[in-house]
């Protein structure tokens, strides 16, 4: 879908992807492809609808991160086992990160996605992989890939919240004149 020659409220592409909800969301919907883009609301809508008067840009495509994929993949990338969680020197603690799915992910004609034994991949809720290029899982019996749901820890680390099983009541209190005495 042709949605270019916008104003989005934002100069920034990355909040612009972020307000549309298209192909690299979920792969089933059609894709918008929005740039160019105004970067500024002057000359966005005039009477005598003069696009070249406005200031625009255009998207640079970023290949998503092996950790975070998401969207579309359009260089070959391969997933590897990490079977040391220490640094060669200076010998510093590497905490453990798995591979997550966390949008569809759609693997373009030309790219390959590579996941070797052993490896582990969190998936959110609803994800899609979609493949047109090629994906090559080389799991085996002793050493498979695991596929997982993502779990609570890692939804809260993303969403920046904290969770608590547990929430403070003040029922059992009354209030007494301004004090904060309970009974």
């Amino acid at each position: 879908m042709n949605v270019t020659y916008n104003w989005w409220g934002v100069a920034n592409e990355a909040a612009i992807n972020q307000r549309i909800f298209d192909f690299d969301d979920w792969n089933i919907f059609t894709l918008a492809l929005f740039s160019p883009f105004y970067v500024t609301k002057e000359n966005f809508i005039s009477f005598w609808w003069k696009p070249q008067n406005g200031q625009l840009a255009n998207e640079k495509h970023s290949e998503p991160s092996i950790y975070n994929l998401n969207g579309r993949i359009y260089e070959s990338k391969i997933l590897t086992y990490n079977r040391e969680r220490w640094h060669e020197f200076p010998f510093h603690y590497k905490p453990f990160e798995p591979y997550r799915i966390i949008k569809d992910l759609t693997i373009m004609p030309g790219a390959t996605l590579t996941i070797e034994k052993g490896v582990e991949v969190h998936v959110w809720p609803n994800v899609r992989i979609l493949v047109l290029g090629n994906l090559r899982a080389e799991g085996t019996y002793w050493e498979p890939i695991r596929f997982k749901p993502i779990n609570v820890t890692e939804y809260a680390k993303e969403r920046d919240t904290i969770t608590s099983r547990h929430k403070r009541s003040n029922q059992h209190c009354s209030f007494i004149q301004s004090n904060n005495l309970c009974h």
